[in-house]
């Protein structure tokens, strides 16, 4: 894993020693050769690369957040929403912001919602919910 500091911009690699979910949207980890507190507190902010193998396994029905970025977004009745461009956490669900130009629209990544997805095509599918397209 690659760690490149935001206030100097250095670039330092690190062994990943351990992964802890502390809760939905922050993970403790354990990198060798990073033992002080302080040491560990500058590196906040800092740009964390990892290479693709060395991602832990996914659970059936999970996808990272890369996988889904730039994935078409239909509606089930077949309209074209856009493409998806970034993905983030609430507290509750993950959140697909989808544009198509200068329309975005704010697609919650919940059941009710989202129909299918098919990262192989590059496709996902949701329900217009009453509330979400207006």
């Amino acid at each position: 894993m690659f760690v490149e500091a935001a206030e100097t911009g250095a670039a330092r690699e690190y062994r990943l020693a351990g992964a802890q979910r502390l809760n939905r949207t922050t993970i403790r980890v354990v990198l060798d050769g990073l033992d002080d507190p302080d040491a560990a507190d500058a590196l906040r902010g800092s740009t964390v690369a990892i290479a693709l193998e060395d991602l832990p396994a996914k659970a059936p029905g999970e996808f990272y957040y890369y996988e889904a970025i730039g994935c078409a977004v239909t509606t089930t009745d077949g309209r074209r929403l856009g493409v998806i461009e970034e993905v983030f956490a609430t507290g509750a669900n993950d959140v697909w912001v989808v544009r198509d130009g200068a329309a975005e629209v704010l697609v919650p990544v919940i059941e009710n919602v989202v129909k299918s997805i098919d990262l192989a095509a590059r496709q996902m599918v949701i329900e217009a919910v009453p509330g979400l397209l207006d």
